[in-house]
């Protein structure tokens, strides 16, 4: 038993992800969007503290909600205690940092509050829970008892901005702890197979190895006319037969699939119209700074304190653009004056490269896969 404990003490995933898994159990996150990432932080430390500061309009109207919902609780409850992001543990299952959980001790109340800065739908009740059980389980520990346990999901950005669950505090933590154990059993078998979700499969690593996505691509494949490779994973791909084949298939597919999603998001804003199960979003790129505006800028930039050389790390130059302005400006040609800047910056800048594969223009797909 103490074996088994200390095994599954270094195979723990946090409730997020188990939030993923319970819906399949081979799921793997791809690597997280850097300026996603970045932004989900900041959200959520504006949450937090309630500086707004380097926020633009929506993400700070995002961040103030669900403070305010928050607020709107401890309000509610005088003499409450209020934790914020500091971590919570299921013993020998799971450890994770809830948002903020508010405690009313003399009422036995809890509440978990459980921020999603994000802009599609999905179902995360499971994590709300598996805070909730690590947070009744401590509080047991503690002697305190509680009778009324309410879960929030809060996301400002999605239509369903609130979701509320209530759990009872006698058998919620006996319950989750089950559901769990039963879930690392699911994880840990190599005999069971990935549930496709639409949750998950569009954010999942292992998507190109996925024997549910593999079917898919079979479909495809009969759908339009093409012969099937002998394997779908791409690194199990052997011969440049099956090779060539996949490749017609990943770029039906991409082609298919950009020109789908570009025709319907054209279509809803120019028409002021709904596809049902799927609602218009806007979010910020963030601020850019227009080129007729780059000296003004950086003197704004350095009046606030920012030192010039700070500045200097942090800027890029477009050469092509750059060489294109410069040789209108002089009335040099475009290629001498390409010339004159790669001479001045030898040593200094590097080009860089694209490697892809493109087809042979003057060969169709079923000409090239009858050939093969």
């Amino acid at each position: 038993m103490q074996e088994e404990k200390k095994k599954r003490s270094h195979s723990r995933h946090g409730p997020s992800s188990l939030d993923s898994l319970s819906k399949c159990i081979r799921f793997k996150y791809f690597d997280q969007d850097e300026d996603a990432a970045s932004e989900g932080t900041l959200l959520h430390k504006a949450a937090e503290t309630g500086d707004m500061a380097g926020l633009d309009e929506e993400q700070a109207l995002a961040a103030t909600g669900v403070k305010q919902y928050g607020d709107a609780i401890v309000a509610s409850l005088p003499g409450c205690i209020d934790r914020k992001e500091l971590k919570e543990t299921l013993e020998d299952l799971t450890f994770g940092t809830p948002d903020r959980v508010i405690i009313h001790v003399e009422r036995g109340i809890v509440h978990v509050l459980d921020y999603k800065f994000v802009r599609l739908e999905a179902d995360h009740q499971f994590q709300v829970k598996t805070y909730m059980a690590a947070v009744l389980e401590r509080l047991a520990k503690e002697g305190i008892t509680i009778t009324q346990a309410t879960g929030h999901v809060l996301s400002p950005r999605l239509r369903d901005k609130v979701k509320e669950y209530d759990y009872d505090p006698a058998t919620h933590v006996a319950k989750v702890r089950q559901e769990i154990e039963e879930l690392y059993e699911r994880i840990n078998d190599p005999f069971n197979a990935p549930t496709p979700n639409e949750d998950t499969c569009p954010k999942c690593a292992r998507s190109s190895k996925c024997p549910a996505m593999g079917n898919a691509m079979v479909q495809l494949s009969h759908g339009c006319g093409l012969p099937m490779p002998s394997q779908f994973a791409p690194d199990a791909l052997v011969s440049l037969r099956d090779r060539a084949i996949a490749q017609v298939l990943a770029c039906v597919a991409e082609t298919w699939a950009k020109q789908m999603k570009k025709a319907n998001n054209e279509f809803v804003f120019s028409q002021d119209m709904d596809i049902p199960g799927f609602a218009r979003r806007t979010r910020s790129t963030g601020l850019r700074v227009l080129p007729e505006c780059i000296e003004t800028a950086l003197s704004a930039l350095e009046a606030i304190g920012i030192p010039h050389d700070m500045l200097l790390q942090h800027c890029n130059i477009t050469l092509g653009e750059l060489g294109k302005s410069y040789a209108a400006a002089s009335g040099l040609p475009e290629g001498t004056v390409k010339q004159q800047i790669q001479d001045a910056l030898q040593g200094l800048a590097e080009s860089g490269t694209a490697k892809f594969l493109q087809k042979e223009k003057r060969i169709s797909d079923e000409a090239l896969l009858q050939s093969l």
